[in-house]
């Protein structure tokens, strides 16, 4: 395969988890709930599960760059900015709110899965 043809093939998992999280951003409140556990701050949980996975993906999209910091925070920035993006798109969808502390349950899964990837690469590269 063309090598730049499987770079754009490793960005299609972070675009479908884009579309993912932007369908069930457009969910109304009514709808969410019946899908939301009922234990406190599960909100906060299923966004931190959503933005991990995000994360992980754009970590996938652009791991074959030869710089693993600039992958790392290229991963970071755009799962920190789709989420205050998902965050003002639920501010027009009915039952909805914008919600600072679900945007750092966003931010701060990301750079979980983020940091956890440099710790893994570094760990790796001493063997």
């Amino acid at each position: 395969m063309d090598n730049n043809v499987a770079r754009w093939l490793r960005l299609l998992p972070m675009l479908l988890m884009m579309a993912v999280i932007f369908f069930l951003s457009s969910l109304s409140g009514d709808e969410v709930s019946i899908y939301m556990p009922s234990f406190s701050n599960a909100d906060k949980v299923a966004h931190s599960i959503v933005y991990a996975a995000l994360a992980a993906t754009a970590i996938f999209a652009f791991s074959s760059w030869r710089r693993p910091v600039a992958c790392a925070l290229l991963a970071f920035v755009i799962s920190a900015l789709y989420g205050a993006s998902d965050e003002w798109h639920q501010s027009f969808v009915a039952g909805r709110t914008m919600d600072f502390f679900d945007f750092l349950a966003d931010s701060f899964a990301a750079a979980a899965v983020v940091v956890c990837w440099l710790l893994w690469r570094k760990g790796k590269a001493i063997k």
